[in-house]
């Protein structure tokens, strides 16, 4: 049975309700349910009932207290009448496994046992799980929602899906908060019956919940199988990455059933471990783990080198013996300097590398090949050194640099990245004319430093024109196919303007 997609809201009488659902039409019918939380109801049950009369879409109804993450202040009796009231009306109608009448009958609705941990409880979910099912035999439903202090929690919750999602009654796992977001994107894969989203101009009613549309339309939860492959970009951060948008798009115009999410990790090999649970099977490696990739690596991918010689990578692709490398950013990299400025790389040039982790290795490693003399700065000089050393290159501190002595000048940090775009790791004067300014970052694509550069009059260069084309290679290593090129320009620029 294909996962159902629930449109989330909280509304404290009928006439917001109306208005929230004729705000948002277009993304209720792209949802299954309506969830309305009455956490905050104020005009009683006979109005709640016949608000719910009005809904699109079949009604979820949940009355949601304190003592689980809720807002209703109401005695015990006065939630249980509203729940009996909107019973009248809605398809479903959730109580908590810990209320008093969790076992009451909510005929002719049917109900949905749940249960909220929000804080870290150190209990295993499938014991939660466990007392579910001793305490709700007779329900349409069960649902335990965690907030997830790992991604082992995460994955641990995604087994307990894939376990349980058909069991009687059935069980929905939701991971909150950002942590716990690919447990949701991949609700179909995993076998959950529901999948809770919110509605782009309402209040979210939990943390971390996707969009409506998104969860229909970019990651296709109704069409995802057990069957269904899945990819993921891994990082801290990675809510700015317009990877998941960008290969979903591709993915879905190739006909593949395949799905892109993003992965937070606080650590690359908690994330390999939760590829596992959450069986993912490529990732697009973001900072800072692109050294962390390196090591990790098995072997690599057919056509590259290995290990690589930059000893950073941002693809993994996994085999019957682990997890092959490439490196993705060295192709992205030329692919854009040979676009906007293609006599920077000529040899004898020189060149100025800005930063010391993963992609600053590819951009230092590329430029020492084709010939030019680089120098390597970064705010940790030590970091700069070795880098330095590394490739045969020169390194300079951060308090003597000066920026308008090179050819090129490449900023390999995340300093002006969304969201702090206001930040620039050069001063205002630091460019002179007739230079070439490379800002790797792509969010947002005219950044500060490159507005500094283009006010000296040098030549700027945006991170669009390498991201394009390292995902497009990716692309090719996750699917065996090329990616459509036109539409992934037009669908990053759509994104970025």
């Amino acid at each position: 049975m294909a996962t159902a997609i629930v449109a989330s809201v909280m509304a404290g009488s009928a006439a917001e309700l109306r208005a929230i659902a004729a705000a948002s039409a277009d993304e209720l019918a792209a949802a299954d349910y309506v969830e309305v939380r009455a956490d905050r109801w104020r005009e009683g049950g006979e109005a709640l009932a016949a608000a719910l009369a009005t809904l699109s879409r079949p009604a979820i109804v949940a009355v949601r207290p304190p003592f689980e993450g809720g807002e209703f202040r109401g005695s015990e009796s006065d939630r249980l009448a509203l729940l009996r009231a909107a019973a009248r009306m809605a398809r479903f109608v959730d109580v908590e496994q810990r209320s008093s009448f969790a076992r009451d009958s909510f005929a002719p609705a049917r109900k949905i046992v749940s249960r909220h941990e929000l804080e870290p409880s150190g209990e295993e979910p499938a014991a939660a799980v466990r007392a579910l099912r001793a305490a709700a035999a007779d329900a349409a439903l069960l649902k335990l929602a965690i907030v997830p202090r790992s991604l082992g929690d995460v994955a641990r919750l995604a087994e307990l899906q894939r376990e349980q999602g058909v069991a009687q009654p059935p069980l929905v796992t939701m991971a909150l908060g950002e942590l716990g977001l690919p447990s949701r994107l991949l609700a179909g894969r995993l076998g959950a019956p529901l999948v809770y989203g919110r509605l782009a101009g309402a209040e979210p009613t939990a943390p971390g919940q996707p969009a409506v549309g998104d969860l229909a339309q970019r990651f296709r939860v109704r069409e995802q199988t057990p069957a269904t492959r899945a990819f993921a970009v891994v990082g801290r951060p990675v809510a700015h990455s317009l990877g998941p948008r960008l290969h979903n798009t591709l993915l879905k115009a190739a006909g593949l059933d395949r799905v892109f999410v993003p992965l937070l990790a606080s650590s690359l090999d908690e994330a390999l471990a939760a590829a596992d649970a959450l069986g993912i099977d490529g990732l697009s490696v973001t900072l800072p783990f692109k050294q962390d990739a390196a090591r990790a690596a098995t072997g690599a991918v057919a056509g590259f080198p290995f290990p690589p010689p930059e000893g950073a990578v941002n693809t993994l692709q996994r085999d019957a013996r682990g997890w092959l490398a490439a490196n993705t950013d060295r192709i992205g990299f030329v692919a854009a300097l040979e676009r906007g400025a293609p006599e920077s790389l000529a040899r004898g040039r020189t060149a100025l590398v800005l930063g010391a982790g993963g992609v600053a290795r590819t951009a230092v490693a590329t430029l020492v090949e084709r010939g030019l003399r680089v120098t390597v700065a970064s705010r940790t000089e030590a970091r700069a050194t070795e880098l330095a050393r590394a490739f045969g290159a020169a390194s300079t501190s951060w308090s003597h640099l000066d920026a308008r002595s090179f050819d090129l000048v490449v900023n390999a940090t995340p300093v002006g990245m969304h969201p702090e775009v206001d930040r620039s790791p050069l001063g205002e004067d630091a460019f002179r004319a007739g230079q070439v300014v490379f800002d790797l970052v792509y969010r947002p694509r005219e950044t500060r430093l490159l507005a500094q550069a283009r006010r000296a009059g040098a030549r700027a260069i945006d991170g669009l024109e390498m991201f394009l084309a390292q995902a497009l290679a990716q692309f090719a290593i996750f699917t065996g196919r090329a990616g459509d090129e036109v539409l992934a320009r037009a669908t990053l620029l759509k994104a970025l303007t």
